[in-house]
This record gives C-alpha cells, sequence and structure tokens, in this order.
C-alpha cells in the first residue's frame, strides 16, 4: 500500500473549505453542547486539516493511505492523527475522495464510485496512522477514564449531513493491544442540514464486543472508522464524545392549567422520565438525544435547548395533509373534550391539529 504522508498546520482549505464553513453555518445548531459529566473525545474544532485525493490509475496505486496529523485543545490526549485509504473508484469526474476537520465537523465526502475508508485516532503523540493502543498513557501507567467515575455508559455520535449511502461507524476503544472492545453500525438514512436535520447515534459500552479485558476507566487509545459500503456514501459528524443519552419523551412535570401530572394524575416517576436509547427507532428525520428529560409545561422543552427534532408526522400522500398531536386542551389527560379532525376537511400546506385525550388508565 502506498502512503502519502504529512503533518498538516495551515489553516486555509481554499474553495472547499470555504464551501464546508458555508454550510457549517447551516449546521451550528447541531453541535451537542458537552455538559460537565461527558468526556469530549473531539469537538473538531481545533487543528483543521484536510485530506483530499483524485483517483488516478495512471499515477497512484490503490489501496492508497494518506494521513494528515494534528494537535490542540478539545481532543482526547491533545493528538489527533486522521486516516484515508482509498480504495478504488473511476478516474474522471466523481473520482476525489476526502476527510476534513474545520469548524467542529468532521467530513467525509466521496464521488460517485469511490470506496474509502475514513479513521480517526487518539492515541497520543505518535504521528502516525499506525495505532498506538498505549497512547494516551503518556508513559505512565493509568490510562484515560471516559466514564467520569461511572457517569457514562457509551459513545455519541451526532450526525449532520448524510445522502443516504450506506456506510459503517465502528468505534474501538484500546486498553492496550491484547485488550480491547469495538462496536459496528450501519447508517443509511438520508440526513438533510438544509432542513436542520440531525441523527444522534448512541453506542452502548455494553453492546460493544470485548476482547480480552477492558476498563473503560483506563484507556489507552479510542479510534473511529467510518467506511463506505455504497460506492459515493458521504457522512459528517459534528460531536463524538463517551456520555449517557436517551431520547426522552419529556412529558411536563406540570401541564398546562398547573396540574401536577405526578401527585394529581398518578403518574410514577418511570413515566415521567419514558425514554429509549437512540438508534433505528425515530418518528420523523431528526432525533436528538439528552442525559435526562427537560420538562416544561408545554412539552417543548427538548425543542428548545439547542434543537428542535419534534418533526414526526409527515405528509405520505397528496391527499393527506401533515398532522400533530395536540394534548394541551386537555392537560388532565381525562376523556371528553376532544376534537377530531375530518383529514378531507384538511387541505393546502397548513397542517392540521388534531385535539384528542385518553383516560389514565389506558396509559
Amino acid at each position: 500500500m502506498k502512503v502519502i504522508k504529512w503533518r498538516h498546520v495551515g489553516w486555509a482549505l481554499c474553495a472547499a473549505m470555504l464551501a464546508c464553513v458555508a454550510l457549517g453555518i447551516l449546521w451550528a445548531g447541531g453541535v451537542a453542547v458537552a455538559d460537565d459529566l461527558d468526556v469530549v473525545i473531539d469537538e473538531f474544532s481545533a487543528a483543521t486539516m484536510d485530506i483530499t485525493h483524485t483517483i488516478s490509475d495512471t499515477i497512484y496505486t490503490y489501496p492508497l493511505l494518506l494521513e494528515a496529523h494534528g494537535s490542540g485543545a478539545g481532543m482526547l490526549g491533545g493528538y489527533r492523527d486522521l486516516c484515508l485509504t482509498v480504495t478504488s473508484g473511476d478516474n474522471g469526474r466523481n473520482a476525489q475522495s476526502g476527510v476534513q476537520t474545520v469548524g467542529k465537523y468532521l467530513y467525509f465526502d466521496n464521488g460517485g464510485t469511490v470506496q474509502a475508508t475514513a479513521e480517526v485516532q487518539w492515541d497520543g503523540d505518535d504521528v502516525d496512522c499506525d495505532i498506538d493502543p498505549i497512547g494516551l498513557r503518556d508513559g505512565g501507567s493509568s490510562g484515560v477514564d471516559i466514564t467520569n467515575s461511572g457517569n457514562n455508559t457509551g459513545i455519541l455520535v451526532r450526525v449532520i449531513d448524510s445522502d443516504g449511502g450506506e456506510v459503517s461507524i465502528t468505534v474501538t476503544v484500546y486498553r492496550d493491544a491484547s485488550n480491547y472492545a469495538y462496536l459496528q453500525v450501519g447508517h443509511d438514512y438520508r440526513v438533510n442540514p438544509v432542513n436542520d436535520e440531525i441523527r444522534d447515534i448512541f453506542m452502548s459500552f455494553s453492546d460493544f464486543t470485548k476482547v480480552g479485558t477492558l476498563d473503560y476507566s483506563d484507556v489507552g487509545a479510542v479510534v473511529l472508522t467510518i467506511e463506505t459500503v455504497d460506492a459515493g456514501a458521504d457522512l459528517s459528524i459534528a460531536t463524538f464524545l463517551a456520555s449517557t443519552r436517551y431520547e426522552y419523551g419529556d412529558l411536563p412535570l406540570e401541564g398546562a392549567h398547573s396540574v401536577d401530572y405526578m401527585t394529581q394524575v398518578g403518574f410514577s416517576e418511570d413515566v415521567v422520565n419514558a425514554r429509549h436509547i437512540v438508534g433505528d427507532m425515530t418518528l420523523g428525520a431528526s432525533v436528538d438525544s439528552e442525559r435526562t428529560h427537560n420538562a416544561s409545561v408545554l412539552a417543548d422543552g427538548d425543542d428548545l435547548d439547542g434543537y428542535n427534532d419534534e418533526d414526526g408526522v409527515t405528509q405520505r400522500r397528496r391527499d393527506c395533509t401533515e398532522g400533530t398531536i395536540n394534548w394541551s386542551s386537555n392537560p388532565n389527560f381525562q376523556p371528553g373534550g376532544c376534537v377530531a379532525l375530518n383529514y378531507s376537511e384538511c387541505t393546502g400546506s397548513q397542517p392540521c391539529t388534531v385535539a384528542t385525550a385518553f383516560p389514565k388508565s389506558t396509559l
């Protein structure tokens, strides 16, 4: 395998970077703000790096490995290795592959015929794409505690752009060369930054496959690998951190008419804290995640805390417009007072609101 290697410290990325920055303005709301318990693996805000390759069988031999290396704040251990392996693709148009870190985002872009793998390594100052599985120990006996004393139970990847082509996403956590764990998930969802969509993927430590023994409080290296399954697949992410994240139902603790759901209606704390791990189960194009529920009277706390992902009901047929379930007309969740709209009355581009209620005994 031929290797092209350099240490990238420049700041200008010509027209490609300007395009990324312009898109970054649209995606700014997609960045998940880390809380005090999260362990940030990379914010992608320091050490701007760019690897771009145009396929040419007459010049290069494939597979071809290209490397870039940088350092700075906001990355685990203070160093990052960026590695691009271009496997195949036709010469000519749509024959480029690239991976960049710029403006709080990691971009992996490929032309329509290209098969490639992007890998990001946090393994200390080795300036090499050969993984140093104890690089974060920095000569010491203790590794990094990415659980933050047991508060974090997995890895959060926030996707802010993908074209729907399938990629595999693999996270590998090392203690040393003989003891590590990995988890691979597939992603083939279209995520449109123009519509301010995001898709969170939470990779629970309990789902990782272990080789040897591994304690996530004693980590020597972390590696993120994104590989095209469909030729030309693109993916961009905005957040990579260790955390504990769920998608909560965000039921208000108190209703619009000062109804206390827990004491007056009899909801248990389990109902108020209803949640699931973000993954394939979604309602709508976007799904974000949070460490805890964000209760509010109008149940919109999750929408107002940095990202609104409540887009779950969409138009599927020309004769059936968008609908919204509106509970606020009957905050007691009791029968009566329900208004049912005939969908035939819903015309044009305005959404129809269907107000309904269920007796608490059915919830």
